[in-house]
């Protein structure tokens, strides 16, 4: 399985879903989809699009592939899914 880190790299840089949707004008939806890992496919578009204004050049840095399924599980666990970020 391969999950993209965008909830990671936004938290780290202090940068919000608002902020994600002005610059790539994305719908917060499908941000807000992505970055919650709530599908399981993306549009590569979207993501090179992110990838540009986030100024990510490496595939590695916002993809994981993940072996273990509770692994994931695991790792989403602590998260926060408040509307606002």
């Amino acid at each position: 399985m391969i999950i993209i880190k965008l909830h990671d790299i936004l938290e780290e840089r202090g940068l919000t879903l608002q902020w994600l949707q002005d610059q790539t004008r994305i719908r917060y939806a499908t941000l807000h989809a992505i970055k919650s890992s709530l599908d399981e496919r993306v549009n590569l578009k979207h993501l090179f699009n992110i990838m540009d204004v986030l100024g990510i050049d490496d595939m590695n840095e916002i993809l994981e592939k993940i072996d273990d399924p509770d692994q994931l599980v695991m790792g989403l666990e602590g998260r926060n899914y408040d509307e606002k970020n």
